[in-house]
Order: C-alpha cells, then sequence, then structure tokens
C-alpha cells in the first residue's frame, strides 16, 4: 500500500468519528456511528485509493450514497484553504435541486481537516431508484431503439432547462445521466462538483462545451442518438447552432475547451458560495 493514497475501505479502521459535519441534517445526528452503520450495513461500490462509495439504506436517511473522497498524503499540505470536492458537489447539488432540476437529493457533507489542511471529505446524497446511465442503456441490445431515442430527446430538453436557468454541468457525459425505467424516461443529472452558475444564460461557449461532452461522437455515442439530443436541445433554445462542430468535436478539443472553460468561470466568480 503506498504511503502517497489514502487506504482502501477494506483495510482502514472505522473513522468516522474524524468527520465534522459542515451542512445538511440535523446537527444533533451522531456522524461516526451513522457513517459506521452505512459502511457495515451498506454495500461498497467503488474501493479505489482515494475514492470509497457504499450505498446503504439507513434509518432516519433512507436509500443514500455514502461518498467519501481522500486526499493523497503529499498533496495535503497544499490544501490548506481548498474547497473539498464533498463541498462543491454539496452546494452544486443543493443550488440546483432549489432550482428544480432533477439531481440527487443533498444530505450532508462532512470534512477533516488537520490544521486546517484537508485529508478527506464525505459527501451523502439520496438514492435515485429504477435508473439506468444513459451509456448502459444505449449499449444494451435488449432496450428497445424507441426507448432510446425518447431518452435522448428528454436529454436534449434538460440540458437546454439546465443552461437557461443559468448552469453549466462541465461533466455532462452519458454516464453521468441517469434515465428513469418508466414511460415517461425522466432524465436525472449526477456528478456535479464542477458545475458553475451565472444569473443569466451561461456563456454560450460553455453551453456548447457541454453539448460536446455528451453529443461528441469522438466521445463514443453514435451519430443518430446525438442528433437526437441536439435537436431537441435547438428546438427548446431558438438559436443557431453549428451541430457539426460539436458532433466532430475532439477528445483533445473538448479538454482543452474545459480547461479553458472552467478556468475563466472560476476566476470571474460563477463558483457556488461557500456554505
Amino acid at each position: 500500500m503506498s504511503a502517497e493514497t489514502t487506504p482502501s475501505a477494506s483495510q482502514r479502521p472505522l473513522a468516522g468519528q474524524r468527520y465534522r459535519l459542515s451542512a445538511g441534517i440535523e446537527p444533533a445526528l451522531d456522524l461516526a456511528a451513522t457513517f459506521a452503520e452505512a459502511r457495515l450495513k451498506g454495500t461498497l461500490v467503488k474501493d479505489e485509493p482515494d475514492t470509497h462509495i457504499w450505498k446503504a439504506d439507513i434509518q432516519g436517511i433512507g436509500p443514500s450514497w455514502w461518498k467519501e473522497y481522500g486526499i493523497p498524503r503529499a498533496a495535503r499540505p497544499f490544501k490548506l484553504l481548498s474547497r473539498s470536492r464533498s463541498e462543491r458537489e454539496w452546494a452544486a447539488l443543493e443550488s440546483m435541486h432549489s432550482a428544480g432540476l432533477p439531481v440527487p437529493r443533498p444530505i450532508l457533507y462532512a470534512e477533516w481537516r488537520r490544521l486546517g489542511a484537508l485529508s478527506s471529505s464525505l459527501v451523502v446524497t439520496g438514492d435515485i431508484p429504477d435508473t439506468i446511465t444513459l451509456e448502459s442503456l444505449l449499449a444494451s441490445a435488449a432496450i428497445d431503439e424507441a426507448v432510446k431515442h425518447q431518452a435522448c430527446r428528454n436529454l436534449g430538453r434538460l440540458a437546454h432547462e439546465m443552461h437557461d436557468k443559468g448552469f453549466v454541468h462541465f461533466r455532462l457525459v452519458p454516464r453521468n445521466v441517469l434515465i428513469e425505467q418508466t414511460p415517461e424516461r425522466r432524465v436525472w443529472l449526477l456528478d456535479t462538483p464542477y458545475s458553475c452558475r451565472w444569473k443569466a444564460m451561461p456563456p454560450k461557449a460553455s453551453r456548447r462545451y457541454d453539448l460536446a461532452q455528451v453529443c461528441s461522437i469522438n466521445g463514443g455515442m453514435k451519430s443518430f442518438y446525438a442528433e437526437e439530443v441536439l435537436a431537441a436541445y435547438i428546438a427548446a433554445s431558438e438559436e443557431p447552432w453549428d451541430t457539426g462542430r460539436i458532433l466532430a468535436a475532439s477528445k483533445r478539443r473538448r479538454k482543452a475547451a474545459r480547461i479553458a472553460l472552467h478556468t475563466l468561470a472560476r476566476a470571474t466568480g460563477h463558483t457556488y458560495s461557500r456554505s
């Protein structure tokens, strides 16, 4: 086990007592005991050096996802004033949820800091039952094509609604989109810690980046699905868009756009305020 990473979930002792509840449900919650219960009774879904995720059904909280993000030891001295991923995800979910967008319910977030330096953080969100990722839905041979096209149209309309309410996701890829397995095929958005918000419609370049992330055929989406997403988005926006540019955006171009546009958004104050 490397000294530069957080031990795996199976290698570490229960350590909920080190976290300080920063925002969320009743402050009187015994976070150490509740986190221990989630870890012991829940299902460990992801166990990577610096990311541990459990799915659990906890009395008083309900079905939920417990996501713990560690900071490598070598990086901790540089995290004295940094916002944790959990805080950023919490703030984004709270803002998007309040705006009426379909995102997981934010329940709580907590941090562990030693002498002010961030060591790890925890965010807990509500579960969204009976869903499948857009990535899995489009890849499944067992799912009817009409269902896939309906889901793509719904995503296009939701992407426009999100932008119209001032948000840019910045990680809008098929694996971060959930589709309800109901006749309506409602769409939900995941993985929001990099999202930003404007008071009005965000810049077109940032909106184009979101669309390229999810629709680019170089990113893996088949062109006829991507065209459904874009057609629904354009119908809602009533703006001219160069769909060919979006569909053909290369991985290198999208990466360069993400770095430039997200850095600009942060520098111009379009992140969420601290809780």
